[in-house]
């Protein structure tokens, strides 16, 4: 436990009775422990209550400096109309405060047209890419949604001029919607993964992976996953290993079953993959998942299952040499879990958060309106319940964490949503906050 200020002058004054090494050990673990006292800090306020959704799209990323941003949608009237548009947010001191960038404003110039679900991260060289979908002035049906992609190059003071990255053309009143971007960094290279529908996919969401060598710049054509005609591909997930030529994909999908969890990987920088293979066959429904690459190359991957009692459950897999473990529940009650995220801390620390509820919620879809945030660490294949550094009260949803990467690996953050009233009332405060690594 952190010790209160006024235990202090009494512990400080029984180490006049302690002498030499023993004080100094002691004197250092009470200022440690007073530095992990942690308060989590609101950074603005969104009309959306899944406005940090959905994994593994991530929220949080740093710079080598330490400089913190954050990424996620709320109301603007750009124009005639107020919709959800594009924001980031930045912290120069740990988290402590916060400033909306591009002045208040969205980084993106669409227009009077709706943006939802963005991804960041930060490269080597403090290029911030932020990557989301919605319509624009051309590509405009009512479902005609594109993965929009911007940049900066100066710590997020100005945002280069928004692109769609790889637009699927031939709409004509059919739903092509391109949805969930995900992203990864490697050196040089940039990956935008997401789900989609085209003219030769109408009715089942196929994943799509496109590719930039100078950082954004430029994209090459975008790859089709293995095209599946009767199934479905959601939410991706794209990781990449440090050698720059290995990935893995994974997402949720299904053919006249429950959704199931699959991978696929590739080892050319994406431009052939093999085919798709579930991770953990069940009977069950598999959804919303999130991935994390350790420095053994290990493969960690969480995600949402339900049981044949319709009790929403978050399980842990891991891929090795001898291939996927067995699944299993982290931790197996009778709350509803929804919406999990996952990163590697220090030592190689497996952390996990997500959001669980005693309040039925909608199934297979997961729409949950009330929730606490959960936070569990594996360390030696054992886990461990952390306590929430912070305070919860209201409703607590879609934690996200930061993506395991070279900035301040020891580093756990962490944003989400807390609402204090109904779920039903506005708005909704984006709260941030970092778990310390020796709790």
């Amino acid at each position: 436990m952190v010790p209160q200020e006024h235990d202090l002058s009494a512990m400080i004054k029984r180490l006049s009775y302690l002498t030499g090494a023993t004080c100094l050990l002691l004197a250092l673990v009470i200022s440690l422990s007073s530095c992990s006292r942690i308060t989590m800090k609101r950074i603005d306020t969104t009309q959306d209550y899944r406005a940090l959704g959905y994994p593994d799209q991530r929220k949080i990323a740093r710079d080598s400096r330490g400089n913190l941003y954050v990424a996620y949608r709320k109301h603007f009237r750009a124009n005639q109309k107020n919709l959800y548009h594009i924001f980031v947010a930045k912290s120069n001191d740990q988290g402590a405060s916060w400033q909306i960038l591009n002045l208040g404003q969205p980084i993106e110039t669409t227009g009077d047209y709706m943006q939802r679900v963005p991804s960041i991260v930060v490269d080597t060289n403090d290029i911030i890419h932020v990557a989301w979908y919605g319509q624009d002035s051309r590509y405009n049906g009512e479902n005609e949604r594109q993965i929009k992609y911007t940049r900066s190059l100066d710590g997020g003071v100005s945002w280069q001029p928004w692109q769609n990255v790889a637009p699927v053309d031939g709409y004509q009143g059919q739903a092509l919607w391109q949805e969930h971007p995900s992203m990864v960094v490697n050196g040089d290279q940039v990956y935008i993964a997401w789900q989609g529908l085209d003219p030769n996919n109408e009715k089942a969401s196929q994943v799509r992976v496109v590719r930039s060598d100078d950082r954004g710049a430029t994209w090459r054509p975008a790859v089709v996953v293995h095209s599946e005609q009767r199934g479905n591909r959601s939410r991706p997930s794209i990781i990449v290993a440090p050698d720059g030529q290995h990935l893995w994909l994974l997402a949720y999908g299904g053919s006249g079953t429950p959704q199931q969890i699959v991978w696929s990987e590739s080892f050319d920088r994406g431009e052939s993959w093999t085919t798709w293979q579930t991770i953990a066959p069940s009977p069950n429904d598999q959804r919303h998942l999130s991935a994390a690459l350790d420095a053994q190359g290990q493969l960690h991957v969480v995600w949402r299952e339900i049981s044949q009692v319709d009790q929403a459950q978050i399980y842990y897999s891991r891929l090795n040499t001898d291939g996927w473990l067995p699944a299993r529940a982290i931790r197996p009650n009778n709350l509803q879990q929804s919406f999990p995220s996952i990163t590697i801390g220090t030592r190689g620390a497996v952390w996990v958060v997500w959001s669980e509820t005693e309040q039925p919620i909608k199934l297979p879809e997961d729409d949950p309106q009330t929730g606490t945030i959960v936070i569990f660490k594996l360390q030696d294949d054992a886990w461990q319940e952390i306590q929430a550094p912070f305070e919860q009260s209201g409703a607590n949803l879609y934690p996200s964490l930061r993506a395991s990467d070279a900035f301040q690996p020891g580093a756990i953050d962490l944003v989400w949503l807390q609402r204090e009233d109904s779920p039903n009332d506005l708005p909704w405060n984006i709260f941030y906050s970092t778990i310390p690594t020796n709790w």
